[in-house]
């Protein structure tokens, strides 16, 4: 089941690309990628993912990114 935020995502794309008429399903697939990854890189830059000093902890950056699209792991 795909979650609401990426649906509303999907929607935006759509909305985004639409022009009188038509759009190309590519067209559609790079704006929808382009929301996705703009909004995984907000999700980060609000967050602390220094580990210690001692690096970028992936585990935590992964789940909170599953979280936040409210997808099961």
């Amino acid at each position: 089941m795909i979650k609401e935020r990426i649906k509303n995502l999907a929607i935006q794309a759509r909305g985004e690309v639409k022009r009188p008429g038509v759009f190309t399903e590519t067209e559609f697939e790079e704006k929808f990628v382009e929301l996705i990854v703009n909004e995984c890189c907000d999700v980060l830059s609000k967050e602390d993912i220094r580990h210690g000093g001692y690096g970028y902890n992936q585990h935590a950056l992964y789940n909170k990114l599953h979280k936040h699209f409210g997808i099961e792991k």
